[in-house]
């Protein structure tokens, strides 16, 4: 006796095609944990742990997928030399702005570098002794020529 198979019938396919646009990823896991926060004059620093599921496979700082997010200040500074700080967690903006001070005496042509922060911040803002700046049309520059910058 021999047993005989029939031809399977196939039954009517149907497909559909779409295209996901953006930054959706079905099956992603992005989870921030704020370890802390330390204020440093107005302007706070804040130690994360980030954990995304598309780095399972990354050894990072806390563990496979872990990573340490940092969030440092970000620095702007303007064309009349003026900073901004902003605050990529919070989106705080701190203002300082630029005040140069005349020495004084025989010394009144040359300036020093100084900002003065908004209302209600009580933080400061001093330059890293970069040098004596004289006045050259409305721009501050260095005995040097150079054109001041405070970054």
């Amino acid at each position: 006796m021999r047993k005989r198979q029939r031809p399977a019938r196939r039954a009517p396919i149907s497909q559909v095609y779409f295209t996901v646009v953006g930054e959706n990823k079905p099956g992603r896991v992005v989870l921030s944990l704020n370890d802390f926060t330390v204020p440093a004059a107005g302007i706070p620093l804040t130690i994360a742990r980030k954990y995304d599921s598309l780095e399972r496979s990354v050894n990072g700082d806390f563990g496979y997928g872990w990573s340490l997010g940092i969030y440092a200040t970000r620095l702007a500074v303007a064309p009349d030399q003026s900073v901004t700080f902003t605050d990529p967690a919070s989106g705080r903006r701190v203002n300082f702005g630029f005040t140069p001070r005349a020495y004084g005496g025989l010394m009144s042509f040359l300036y020093e570098a100084a900002y003065t922060g908004e209302q209600g911040v009580y933080g400061k803002l001093t330059d890293d002794g970069c040098g004596v700046l004289y006045q050259s049309g409305r721009q501050y520059r260095f005995t040097c020529s150079n054109t001041y910058a405070p970054t």
